[in-house]
């Protein structure tokens, strides 16, 4: 899982990109997280592709290409950003499914979690996977006062 990106700000790449190269300039390095992250070519296009950034150095940018979705040239002017991408999605769902597989071999407690209110109400409360892998959270009415 790669750290986010707070309203995933884009930027412009500043010169027009082959599908084979692996270094991309920016406008604006800051809207650019951290490597390794994800980064996203044309965040507007039924053909954006999504790149793994494996170095950043300025506003020049490593990047492995095709990480989801075929390489292809870009324009100057694409926009970049650090866009939730399918990748986070299935990173998210196979942690889940990997807790949940986990709490049933441990054969642990279907909602597990308890806290105790402002009103020192104890409250139970847990996150489960349906058979589809859907996330449901759950949340018990009052257990008893603390």
């Amino acid at each position: 899982m790669y750290p986010a990106a707070i309203n995933s700000i884009s930027t412009t790449i500043t010169g027009a990109i082959g599908a084979a190269d692996t270094v991309i300039f920016v406008l604006d390095d800051s809207r650019i997280p951290e490597p390794p992250n994800l980064l996203v070519l044309g965040e507007n296009s039924t053909q954006a592709e999504t790149v793994r950034l494996t170095a950043k150095d300025g506003n020049k940018l490593t990047v492995i290409r095709g990480f989801q979705n075929t390489a292809r040239a870009w324009n100057e002017g694409t926009t970049i950003a650090r866009n939730f991408t399918a990748y986070d999605h299935d990173a998210f769902a196979g942690n889940i499914r990997t807790l949940a597989a986990e709490q049933e071999s441990h054969k642990t407690a279907e909602m597990p979690h308890f806290f105790v209110g402002e009103d020192e109400t104890l409250y139970n409360w847990g996150l489960r996977v349906d058979s589809e892998g859907s996330l449901i959270f759950v949340y018990d009415e009052v257990i008893t006062n603390a």
